[in-house]
């Protein structure tokens, strides 16, 4: 962290003393502090998705049968509460009000975790191989499956023969490669690679790595199954592959929206399936079909989206705070 932002453990007597005298919030979950607010404080929430919010599943407002009435009732406070949403997209300007059950203010700003994404340097690239030992010439492909309820579920939907994925990668693309694996946080605790693979100088885990979203600006190409991560590639403009071989129980289980088949990508079921798209995968057509997709969304995402939310913190903060009649 930089010096000069002062770090504190979540839960932590410290964080709630900074809840306590805080400004400003920002935060990317609805179930997060504060459920109380003193005069003057100004609660940001960015959500998350970098396009669309619930773009492939139901989320809030559309899952309301799903989740708990405790969920509800805690989410439908945080809205109550909420200052300002941000959003990534047009599409989601016109959806965010009945999905989170919200009436305030809304930002056009885009989401400042897709900045890095326009943004990335070389030397952050650099970095990355560097903390995992990559050399600086081989290209990254990442495996970044979402999560299942399930702990077995996760482990068979995540199979893949690995070895032979670098060797249709070397083959298809040349040059050498390296394969990162990310299992989504909900089921990092379970370290499944050790049950997927052995880990090499060429199947790395990178489960752990504190900010995906660096992993997926030093990546070049990316394999996922239904997260939102594909977005994000697409945003890039670099190859996205899916691998989802539970497509056929997967939607029972967490719910699947049109917009995921209507993604311009092959739905891969097999191994087989998947390194022949590989193989047969055209930059040029899959660049200008993705480029297509995502220009429905009339995204605000441009690498600008974090100075367009200082700006208007700056506004909050530069302002009194009004009095409360006693």
């Amino acid at each position: 962290m930089p010096k000069e932002i002062r770090k504190v453990s979540f839960g932590s007597p410290d964080a709630e003393r900074e809840l306590e005298t805080a400004r400003v919030f920002v935060t990317n979950i609805k179930n997060s502090p504060p459920f109380s607010k003193k005069p003057g404080q100004f609660l940001i929430m960015t959500w998350h998705g970098s396009l669309h919010y619930g773009i492939f599943k139901d989320i809030e407002h559309d899952a309301e049968a799903q989740l708990s009435p405790r969920y509800v009732a805690v989410s439908k406070l945080n809205s109550k509460l909420t200052d300002l949403m941000l959003s990534p997209s047009a599409k989601s300007t016109a959806e965010i009000p009945n999905l989170f059950w919200y009436d305030g203010e809304i930002l056009e700003s885009g989401i400042p975790r897709t900045d890095i994404l326009f943004n990335a340097e070389q030397s952050l690239i650099d970095r990355v191989k560097s903390h995992f030992g990559v050399p600086p010439t081989n290209r990254i492909m990442l495996y970044a499956p979402t999560f299942r309820d399930k702990p077995e579920d996760n482990l068979s939907a995540c199979r893949l023969d690995f070895d032979r994925l670098l060797k249709v990668l070397k083959k298809k693309f040349r040059g050498e490669w390296t394969l990162m694996i990310r299992f989504h946080p909900n089921v990092a605790r379970y370290n499944l690679i050790d049950y997927l693979v052995k880990p090499s100088d060429k199947i790395l885990d990178a489960t752990h790595y504190p900010d995906v979203q660096e992993l997926i600006a030093a990546s070049d190409m990316v394999i996922t199954d239904y997260s939102g991560i594909a977005l994000d590639f697409m945003l890039m403009h670099k190859p996205v592959f899916l691998y989802a071989t539970d497509i056929e129980t997967y939607p029972k289980e967490r719910g699947l929206k049109q917009s995921y088949f209507d993604l311009p990508l092959a739905h891969n079921r097999t191994e087989d399936d998947l390194f022949n798209c590989i193989a047969r995968y055209n930059e040029k057509v899959g660049r200008e079909r993705n480029d297509k997709f995502i220009s429905t969304f009339e995204s605000f995402n441009d690498g600008h989206a974090s100075t367009r939310v200082v700006d208007r913190i700056v506004e909050v903060i530069s302002k009194p705070i009004k009095s409360v009649p006693r």
